[in-house]
């Protein structure tokens, strides 16, 4: 949808993860929960892991074919692998993702009937002396328990929470645009209210080189533009953030979180321009560009109604501190609408104002 490729490319590429499915199931190491573009890359017939997967599911076809009509068990085994693998493997109808380890789950099954019955075969011979076979048996069963109860084990904590499962397999799918966007939200959505200050710039500095990087691979996609914008927010960089979720709303103009944040932006940025450098026409600019991602937004209204009151723009002061006034009641908002009525000479009206405020609570 994104990335054009040919059909022998999707299929190449599909095929290259089922090879790695059965990989993953005898030797499941290095596991992830993220197997989206690109930590797989898009794969051809040139391939040889491409190759490889081709020969070993033409030789399971094969094998199954030959050990049914023997009514083999292993055989019903490789079946039964095939058929629910097949529902999961974007040959029959795309699933949504090209692969994940839980898929794995209902043919594993059908796995685990082969290498049961393999190891009764081999380990368990006729003529032969039986405490050995069944020494050599347990052994077996003891080793494939240990190892992967140990694989088990210790792969556990990191389910613990999403920050824990993101910024652990960051270190297996590390080119991956998907996981490193998460990685990057769900360190500002750790550490944005960290008192720390400097441990809370690092975090918010280290979650902007996640995001870099998932737009270093995946440049159309939107989602790490929203948080780099949100990062900078919290850094009070509002003219980074600003910049981030412009580029955010090009890509999609109706992107409701980037519309939302970037008023907010603006809304910062304007407040600077006009209490911290007091640059009124640059704060009227961008409190004019925050009411109009926003008109919902009665601090913005406010903030540009007051810029307008300084910069003796009296009539644009009142109209946009009765929209503040209209969206949310505020004390200093109906005093200054007060002192602009009054200096525009309308004593009427400054003093009714004047009344309300002394009269809010």
């Amino acid at each position: 949808q994104y990335v054009p490729f040919s059909f022998s490319e999707k299929m190449a590429t599909i095929i290259y993860t089922l090879g790695k499915y059965i990989q993953l199931l005898i030797v499941p190491h290095p596991l992830t929960h993220d197997y989206y573009p690109r930590h797989i890359g898009i794969m051809s017939f040139g391939d040889w892991q491409v190759l490889l997967s081709v020969a070993v599911y033409i030789g399971l076809g094969v094998l199954i074919l030959r050990g049914l009509s023997k009514r083999a068990i292993w055989a019903f085994g490789l079946a039964f692998y095939l058929i629910t693998l097949s529902i999961v493997s974007n040959l029959v109808f795309p699933v949504g993702t090209n692969m994940a380890e839980r898929f794995i789950f209902m043919p594993s099954v059908g796995f685990c009937l082969v290498v049961a019955v393999l190891m009764r075969k081999f380990l368990i011979k006729k003529n032969t002396d039986k405490t050995l076979n069944i020494k050599l048996l347990s052994i077996a069963l003891i080793g494939i328990v240990i190892l992967f109860g140990l694989k088990t084990v210790l792969r556990n904590p990191a389910w613990a929470d999403n920050y824990t499962i993101f910024t652990t397999d960051i270190e297996v799918s590390e080119n991956s645009a998907k996981l490193q966007t998460s990685v990057g939200g769900e360190t500002i959505d750790k550490y944005r209210n960290e008192p720390n200050l400097p441990l809370r710039t690092a975090k918010l500095q280290n979650a902007i080189e996640h995001l870099k990087r998932a737009i270093e691979i995946h440049p159309t996609y939107k989602s790490p533009y929203l948080l780099m914008g949100n990062a900078y927010l919290y850094l009070d960089n509002h003219a980074e953030a600003v910049k981030y979720y412009e580029t955010a709303l090009k890509l999609d103009p109706n992107f409701k979180d980037a519309r939302s944040n970037i008023a907010i932006a603006y809304r910062e940025l304007g407040k600077k321009y006009g209490q911290v450098l007091n640059d009124k026409p640059k704060a009227i600019e961008y409190l004019s560009k925050a009411v109009d991602y926003n008109p919902q937004d009665g601090q913005a209204y406010s903030y540009l109604g007051t810029a307008y009151g300084m910069s003796n723009q009296f009539d644009k002061s009142i109209e946009m501190l009765q929209k503040a006034l209209s969206l949310r009641f505020d004390k200093q908002d109906a005093l200054n609408l007060s002192a602009s009525y009054r200096f525009k000479g309308d004593i009427a009206k400054a003093s009714e104002w004047q009344q309300k405020a002394e009269n809010a609570k």
